[in-house]
């Protein structure tokens, strides 16, 4: 008699977890604030580390790629701002895909920009018309091999101040750029406050997710009263593939986390506490934290799944699944640590000070079972 999946993961949690864990000190860090490259990173929203060392760092802020070799130094940069080959209006986000190619999406510009790993414009990759007429993307997710997945956006308008969250279409484009249509999913939650439009603080995510073979899609829900969640794994042809399966403890949002959490928000904009404390105080909040917040895949197959955290935790807690999607792993990191690039040895990310001031950092990963 075969066992479902989630009875296989509660199993391994007790007879097969094990507990991998991050260097206690960085093996690099870029664009320290007291260093030679002092201020040079603005706002953050990729990272990739090449197989010598060297690092690239997306920042929506200049507009551009910075390259850091192994040490750490700025070493160059990439892009600038415009409309031409190369040039962003805005940079949503920065992977690396089709071997050591980076992908960067302009959302204003509704395309993808190809870089070589030496910083070379390449080519572009048109999203106007990726979903076949339908919304343009928001974000899009690759793979080492070109596939490409989009999470598109809605077209919907606004019921009404407050939270929303429509379905939207999640479109895989392979490497022959043949189109398919992968369904409808919930997006991440939004927050319409009369003026304009913005991630709902404290609200689900919609987190995609590209392996060799997979496509991993996750929504932050509680699919039933028992805390189970639901992370369903695609062919690239469309098809159901695989379901993964565990349950997160539902963490209730009470007053003192709520405050707890208006607080953080209101420390990183010095000199505008109070503004800052009476917008988050005037939102709707959900009853709940989200299950979980992000999904990420390794070169091994692995599926690795933030668990929400907590206003006040300096941890942050993840769950690493197998590739059959049996738990396999825990990872507990620096709260402070948001994590962006897995690799086989290393994990790579952002690192938030006390004034909300961003640098990069790499840790080596410690796996206890290898």
């Amino acid at each position: 008699m075969s066992l479902p999946i989630t009875f296989l993961a509660a199993l391994s949690l007790v007879a097969g977890q094990v507990d991998w864990k991050l260097s206690d000190q960085p093996i690099q860090v870029t664009g320290t604030p007291n260093g030679a490259d002092a201020g040079i990173l603005g706002r953050v929203v990729g990272v990739t580390r090449f197989k010598n060392g060297s690092l690239v760092v997306a920042d929506r802020q200049s507009l551009s790629l910075h390259r850091f070799d192994t040490s750490g130094r700025s070493v160059g940069m990439i892009g600038r701002a415009g409309a031409g080959p190369g040039e962003f209006r805005t940079i949503q986000s920065m992977r690396r895909c089709a071997g050591d190619s980076l992908f960067v999406y302009d959302p204003s510009l509704l395309r993808i920009s190809v870089f070589s790993p030496e910083g070379n414009f390449s080519r572009t990759i048109p999203l106007a018309d990726a979903a076949g007429g339908g919304p343009p993307p928001y974000e899009f997710y690759c793979n080492e091999n070109g596939v490409l997945a989009l999470l598109h956006r809605s077209l919907a308008p606004p019921a009404g101040v407050g939270p929303r969250r429509p379905n939207v279409a999640v479109t895989i484009i392979q490497p022959n750029d043949r189109l398919v249509s992968v369904g409808t999913f919930p997006a991440s939650e939004r927050y319409f406050n009369g003026s304009e439009d913005f991630a709902r603080p404290l609200g689900k995510q919609t987190s995609l997710a590209v392996g060799s073979t997979t496509l991993y899609i996750g929504t932050g829900d509680h699919v039933d009263a028992r805390d189970s969640v639901r992370i369903v794994g695609y062919s690239f042809q469309g098809n159901e593939r695989i379901v993964i399966r565990d349950r997160f403890a539902t963490v209730p949002l009470s007053a003192r986390r709520l405050s707890a959490y208006i607080e953080q928000q209101a420390s990183r904009r010095a000199g505008r506490e109070e503004e800052t404390r009476g917008f988050y105080r005037s939102l709707e909040y959900p009853p709940t934290f989200p299950a979980y917040r992000n999904v990420l895949v390794d070169p091994t197959e692995h599926i690795w799944v933030e668990e929400s955290p907590v206003p006040g935790d300096a941890i942050s807690r993840w769950r690493v699944y197998s590739p059959k999607g049996l738990l396999h792993a825990a990872v507990r990191m620096p709260r402070s640590f948001q994590l962006m690039e897995i690799g086989s040895d290393y994990a790579v990310g952002v690192w938030r000070d006390e004034m909300d001031i961003e640098t990069v950092r790499v840790y080596r990963l410690i796996k206890t079972d290898s």
